[in-house]
């Protein structure tokens, strides 16, 4: 993966501290990344999820309404069993109750505040690096599935020689 690639990916931040948004928006600009959205809604994620996608969501976990573990499920919800989507908790909560709650409903990192840059800057390329990866399986997964059934229409339909081919009786 380029580093173009994960420069341009659409990271989705929210937090219910305007500072703390800031303060990740800075960074991640800083360190070249064009596609960041930021939101003290929860609610808001999921209508950017709907309409744009992501390819990263950074959240914190204690907010109003809907809290962290509420958009989790929520995320969870919206992006479907078949997709990858990266979701990185940045919270002051690092009891072991807490990251086992937050990685049952689908967190794939935690940072805890107040988190070292030189450290979120490596989480973050690291789960974006995830992301590219598991599009790219899936796009030669589904390639191979679009050849599979293009090819699966040998003998079957007469057009193939019925005594040739891989299978488990020739």
């Amino acid at each position: 993966m380029d580093s173009e690639t994960i420069k341009s990916a659409s990271i989705v931040i929210v937090d219910d501290e305007e500072m703390n948004l800031r303060i990740l928006r800075r960074f991640l600009e800083s360190e070249g990344y064009t596609g960041v959205f930021t939101t003290t809604d929860g609610r808001e994620v999921i209508s950017h999820l709907q309409t744009r996608g992501a390819d990263l969501v950074v959240m914190d976990l204690y907010m109003p309404f809907p809290d962290g573990f509420v958009l989790l499920d929520w995320i969870g919800a919206a992006i479907g069993k078949d997709e990858y989507l990266p979701i990185l908790v940045v919270t002051a909560d690092f009891s072991i109750e807490t990251r086992n709650r937050a990685l049952a409903l689908g967190a794939r990192d935690f940072l805890t505040k107040p988190f070292d840059f030189f450290e979120a800057r490596y989480r973050i390329r690291n789960l974006l690096q995830a992301r590219d990866l598991y599009r790219q399986l899936k796009a030669c997964r589904d390639g191979l599935g679009t050849q599979a059934s293009g090819e699966g229409r040998g003998p079957a339909d007469g057009s193939g020689d019925a005594g040739s081919g891989g299978g488990a009786g020739g």
